[in-house]
């Protein structure tokens, strides 16, 4: 398959509590493979559901064997650090030096439609494989929105 580059956003909370809504939701819709050949990103509300072709995000993940799902369901759990099969916070300072600074609004980085901003694919600069990142979006200054995107492991 080669590893694709994926993403989500979703209301911002506590980010293992965030994630573990955001696998159940992804499971439930069905969009990983092999339930689907790839997800399509951005996900929105609009987009296809075919729903879970396996009793457990588990077992998807056993049938996906070494490809992964191409989707959050691969990212099991919140790491400090950059870890296979983690999600890691985005480095302030890297943010800063995209962004010029580290407050980041979902405009900055996302266009109306949900799609990545043609300069800001330098975010997944140094994210592996079956790495996933996480960073907050701002409005008004208070944290709206988690933003996760990664790799898939292939």
């Amino acid at each position: 398959m080669g590893a694709h580059p994926y993403w989500y956003v979703v209301p911002y909370e506590d980010p293992k509590i965030a994630l573990r809504k955001l696998r159940q939701r992804e499971f439930k819709a069905g969009r990983y493979y092999p339930a689907v050949e790839q997800p399509k990103f951005p996900v929105t509300d609009k987009s296809p559901a075919p729903g879970a072709q396996h009793k457990s995000i588990k077992e998807a993940l056993i049938d996906s064997d070494a490809e992964g799902t191409a989707s959050i369901l691969d990212i099991s759990k919140i790491s400090p650090k950059p870890k296979f099969l983690c999600a890691s916070p985005f480095d302030k300072a890297k943010l800063k030096e995209v962004l010029g600074h580290d407050t980041p609004a979902r405009e900055e980085i996302l266009d109306p439609k949900g799609r990545l901003i043609p300069r800001i694919p330098s975010l997944y600069e140094g994210v592996a494989r079956g790495e996933a990142i996480y960073m907050p979006f701002f409005k008004n200054r208070k944290p709206v929105e988690l933003f996760f995107f990664g790799y898939s492991v292939d």
